[in-house]
């Protein structure tokens, strides 16, 4: 275990498309989507051995504060910093790194968002220490990228120099970026697959934090100057809320990534997926011989493909749903039910399921299944 790597988990998302299981109160890295784990736990227990209990900073939404700290109990709860308005991923990773340079400046800190699937384990392992070293021997900005596998329109790329890669032990580590691309359309998307030097952007980084905050104080000038107090060592609730009411909402890509020419990718194949919509549970979810996965008490399936449902269980089996819910001749379809809520949606659509929660905003009187 090296007491020098910090780890700052991102666990402030609402996870609309997860709706109506995740819901304001209960957003979907609280959630378990895939295992009996929630996404927060999975992502806090594969760095077992690698960081300290001591040495973690979670960053949530104000009103997930304490639901961070019953999911994540080895955590005391100054190391959860609750965000009283959200500001994308550049100001709480700025906050979250000023902190832990003012206890250790040459700290290594491992960002990650907190609901992301990762299939490979091991192959995760490895690419992280990879990155690790990359961020300690090159004193760069370092992100994972992953090994595409189709032209993917819903992730953005990031294009690498395969000529400007960095060996030790005469082996390719990593390589210097090129540039960040938006998600593209389908087109563009093969041609970035084509290209071959070409990955996904996983949002997961890795830098010296003295390297990160030497970096936006060139870059991201507005923002650094708002870390003044937390560097000189004030850290109070009245500093954090008046840190977030007075920086701007940006995100790390854009804010520093995009702009650095110190920024390093370590190349990925480890099952990785954002877990980005019911279509991505589904695909990783246990199905039957015809392509349903299912999950709950009572649901059969009659001459029906490829589909998803999901029926909540209670707390208190003795209380679960009678409910049965029965699929004839259905194909592709997300059908998720919890008990006050039922929701049917082409699995090929299940990034629209947001919208239904912008609907819902619009109507009081539909507050209670937000």
């Amino acid at each position: 275990m090296n007491p020098s790597v910090y780890g700052i988990l991102l666990a402030g998302g609402s996870g609309t498309r997860f709706w109506p299981l995740s819901t304001k109160d209960q957003p979907k890295q609280f959630l378990s989507l895939v295992g009996e784990e929630t996404m927060i736990q999975t992502t806090y227990n594969r760095f077992i051995g690698v960081i300290k209990p001591e040495n973690w900073l979670v960053v949530t939404n104000q009103r997930y504060e304490e639901k961070v700290a019953e999911q994540l109990p080895k955590l005391e709860k100054s190391q959860i910093i609750g965000e009283p308005i959200a500001r994308n991923t550049a100001p709480p990773i700025a906050l979250a790194c000023a902190r832990i340079a003012a206890q250790d400046p040459n700290a290594v800190v491992v960002i990650l968002p907190s609901d992301h699937h990762i299939g490979d384990e091991a192959a995760f392992q490895e690419v992280i220490q990879r990155a690790i070293l990359t961020a300690e021997e090159k004193d760069a900005l370092v992100t994972l990228g992953i090994q595409p596998t189709h032209p993917e329109t819903g992730y953005g790329y990031i294009a690498y120099d395969r000529q400007a890669a960095w060996r030790h032990q005469g082996i390719e580590i990593s390589f210097q970026v090129e540039a960040f691309r938006e998600k593209p359309d389908r087109a563009t998307a093969e041609e970035f697959l084509a290209n071959g030097n070409y990955l996904w952007n996983s949002g997961m980084f890795i830098w010296r934090a003295s390297r990160f905050l030497h970096e936006i104080s060139i870059h991201m000038k507005d923002l650094y100057s708002q870390l003044a107090p937390f560097m000189n060592g004030e850290w109070s609730e009245a500093s954090i809320h008046d840190f977030f009411l007075n920086t701007s909402s940006i995100s790390i890509d854009y804010g520093l990534m995009e702009r650095s020419e110190r920024v390093w990718i370590v190349p990925g194949d480890f099952g990785w997926n954002d877990v980005g919509s019911w279509t991505a549970v589904h695909e990783l979810a246990t199905k039957d011989a015809h392509g349903n996965s299912t999950s709950g008490n009572r649901i059969i399936t009659i001459d029906s493909l490829n589909n998803h449902v999901f029926v909540s269980k209670s707390a208190n089996p003795s209380t679960h749903s009678q409910k049965l819910v029965a699929l004839i001749g259905v194909e592709g379809m997300a059908i998720v039910d919890t008990g006050t809520v039922l929701m049917i949606c082409p699995l090929d659509k299940a990034q629209e399921v947001k919208k239904a929660v912008e609907v819902l905003a619009q109507d009081p009187s539909l507050k209670p299944f937000r």
